[in-house]
């Protein structure tokens, strides 16, 4: 039996950081099905593309105008399955650019489509969500709705 190669506690930290980030997709996502994902997330962008899921990024903030505008576009003539903001509503401090993207996610997901909505303190914004997603609720550390 061969000893297991040594790491460096950096290298064991970054494990850790990456297994802590996972978004944990299981069930989530169907493979072959479109996600509208709010905000640049790797993380996420990684474990779907890995489940066979197009991750469609709308990010006004980091991506050209002209890409936002494409995603747009190509959702008005499908609507995604579902969508994802994660630390999204966390960093906007302006309630109304956050009324604002949950629009976005609303507009551009098909009915009954699901939306994820990771924040540090669900319970702070449930109020906020359910004006746009009546049937928001908290269940394992994300706000879950459906359109």
């Amino acid at each position: 039996i061969e000893p297991a190669p040594l790491i460096s506690p950096e290298e064991f930290m970054g494990i850790e950081e990456r297994k802590e980030r996972k978004v944990g997709t299981d069930k989530k996502f169907r493979k072959g099905s479109v996600n509208l994902s709010i905000g640049l997330d790797e993380t996420l962008n990684t474990e779907l593309k890995e489940k066979g899921v197009e991750n469609l990024a709308f990010d006004p903030q980091n991506l050209p105008e002209e890409h936002n505008r494409q995603i747009l576009n190509q959702l008005q003539a499908k609507p995604a399955d579902s969508a994802t903001l994660f630390g999204i509503l966390d960093k906007v401090t302006d309630p109304e650019e956050r009324k604002s993207a949950l629009q976005v996610a609303s507009e551009n997901v098909k009915l009954g489509g699901k939306v994820f909505i990771k924040v540090e303190e669900p319970k702070k914004y449930l109020t906020e969500v359910k004006q746009i997603f009546p049937s928001a609720k908290i269940r394992q550390g994300l706000i879950k709705a459906v359109k």
